[in-house]
């Protein structure tokens, strides 16, 4: 697989959009903001690179709260986002591995941190004004610039050239900006490596399970639990780590799912049930437009499938599904049955493995796969329930 920057951004943009439209938006609009400053500034490449990335991962840190709302951003639901967010960037390797391979001087990183402050200063007062900014931007930009004084004079001197370019409030204004940024974006042909797409994935994996309290680590156990079993089959070291990728997203359909179905704890009703079916193809769904995942798509998408055809959406049959998928399927069926959850405790190992070997006597799942969980089920069981994987 050959993932770029821009992919990440975009698969990152597919679960904060259902689950925070405004953040999402002011995301998009911060980045885009960002992007043609630097640009006006003639900043180079690797600053220009530096500004975007930065200015679209800023607001990390409020997803990582345990909140879904369709309010609209503002700056009181957005206070300490800024600090959050960055405290998360130190979590993702990619980052900062991509921050130290541009080399930008240490006092070009102040002006980029500046950009970025401004951008989502800028974003949110534009929130508060009138729309159709075209039809008067030097009131806009100078009453903004009233209000705020402190903003170093280049940022000022660019955003004031800014506003006689109808361009640009037109794309700011659109209604397809995700578009916009990915033809613009200057991270299309700059590729992460397999080990910062899982950094990547594991803080989407994080913002799904906080969505659902029941399921706090149970995407990061099917990972691990997924990777291990794939191991102990000798599946390569590059496979492992594929088939962990996918773990992590297979249930990000659930940011669809409304959040009192997800956290019920009593039996669900037939509406219900048939509300919780639809995560698996909204996973399915939702990966669909990142075109540089199309190998593990179906694997994340089809841990709800069986081999004789009972499993959903599709119905798939054993011919239809390949080992991995079958992988993810047994981990994601041992992750649920051996992780506590808030409303219960988890099932002791032998009951778990019980259901696990019905379910392959059945014909639902596969039975070398169940055998080898079986016979290294401590070493699995391990991998159940921790929040940073190892």
């Amino acid at each position: 697989m050959k993932i770029s920057v821009q992919d990440c951004l975009n698969l990152i943009n597919v679960v904060i959009e259902p689950l925070f439209s405004d953040l999402a938006l002011h995301l998009r609009q911060s980045s885009f903001i960002a992007f043609y400053i630097a640009r006006n500034l003639q900043l180079s490449d690797n600053q220009i690179k530096n500004v975007f990335i930065s200015a679209s991962m800023h607001d990390l840190g409020l997803l990582l709260k345990n909140t879904r709302s369709d309010r609209l951003v503002t700056a009181d639901i957005l206070n300490g986002h800024y600090v959050n967010g960055l405290e998360v960037q130190h979590e993702i390797m990619m980052l900062n591995r991509i921050s130290n391979s541009l080399s930008v001087p240490e006092n070009d990183c102040t002006l980029i941190n500046d950009i970025v402050y401004f951008s989502d200063t800028f974003e949110l007062y534009l929130k508060s004004q009138d729309k159709d900014y075209i039809s008067y931007p030097e009131i806009l930009v100078n009453d903004f610039f009233i209000q705020h004084p402190a903003f170093r004079q280049e940022i000022v001197e660019a955003m004031k050239r800014l506003a006689l370019d109808d361009v640009f409030w037109l794309r700011l204004e659109s209604t397809n900006l995700h578009k916009v940024l990915q033809r613009i974006s200057p991270l299309r042909e700059s590729y992460v490596t397999l080990d910062d797409l899982k950094d990547i994935c594991l803080i989407l994996a994080r913002i799904v399970d906080i969505h659902s309290s029941f399921t706090v680590t149970h995407s990061t156990s099917v990972s691990r639990v997924a990777a291990k079993i794939a191991s102990l089959m000798s599946c390569s070291p590059e496979q492992q780590k594929k088939i962990g990728i996918a773990g992590y997203l297979h249930d990000i359909g659930k940011v669809y799912i409304p959040s009192e179905v997800l956290n019920k704890e009593g039996q669900l009703t037939r509406k219900e049930r048939a509300l919780m079916k639809k995560h698996s193809y909204k996973t399915l769904e939702m990966l669909s437009h990142i075109k540089s995942l199309q190998e593990i798509i179906p694997w994340a998408a089809n841990h709800h499938e069986r081999l004789d055809g009972s499993g959903y959406p599709f119905g798939l049959r054993a011919e239809e599904l390949d080992e991995t998928s079958r992988i993810i399927a047994v981990a994601d069926v041992f992750t649920a049955l051996t992780e506590d959850r808030p409303y219960r405790k988890g099932m002791d190992l032998p009951r778990a493995m019980d259901i696990l070997e019905t379910e392959a006597e059945q014909g639902k799942l596969d039975k070398l796969i169940v055998n080898v969980v079986k016979r290294n089920i401590n070493i699995i069981f391990d991998c159940v329930g921790r929040i940073i994987p190892e």
